[in-house]
């Protein structure tokens, strides 16, 4: 399957690994750059950009040099402005090895920390990372 933009001659490829990268600021992040002036964090496009570039860049560092899924033959990323005006990548990375699903459990693990020792990490991670459950509970969360 091709995708609008999507680089000629590089789609259907084995070994593609999808690499999210966090949307919004972090609530940290969020504060610093309101704190001061009561400026919310959009109208910061300079600090915002130059954030995401470098965790960009390192997110880039990690799984090309530090092999995290193996050896990287090539690799490829499109940064878009959401109608918020933050930034998101996508990124389309070839390996020189097919990264099977059974090995997925290798590279993924998650744990929600617990509340009592750290609270506002509990609730970042639940409201801002953790999606479900849907159905009776939230019946307006659609999977």
């Amino acid at each position: 399957m091709k995708f609008k933009g999507e680089a000629p001659g590089l789609c259907c490829s084995g070994g593609k690994v999808h690499l999210p990268v966090l949307r919004d600021p972090p609530e940290p992040l969020h504060t610093l750059l309101s704190s001061d002036s009561g400026q919310k964090p959009h109208n910061r496009h300079d600090l915002l950009a130059r954030v995401f570039h470098g965790k960009l860049k390192i997110l880039m560092n990690l799984s090309n040099k530090g092999k995290i899924f193996g050896v990287v033959q090539c690799y490829m990323y499109t940064i878009e402005w959401q109608k918020r005006i933050l930034p998101h990548a996508r990124i389309l990375v070839w390996l020189q090895e097919t990264l099977h699903v059974h090995k997925v459990d290798d590279f993924i693990s998650a744990e929600i920390p617990n509340s009592e020792e750290d609270l506002e990490l509990f609730n970042c991670i639940t409201t801002q990372m953790v999606h479900g459950p849907c159905g009776v509970i939230k019946p307006f969360l659609h999977a």
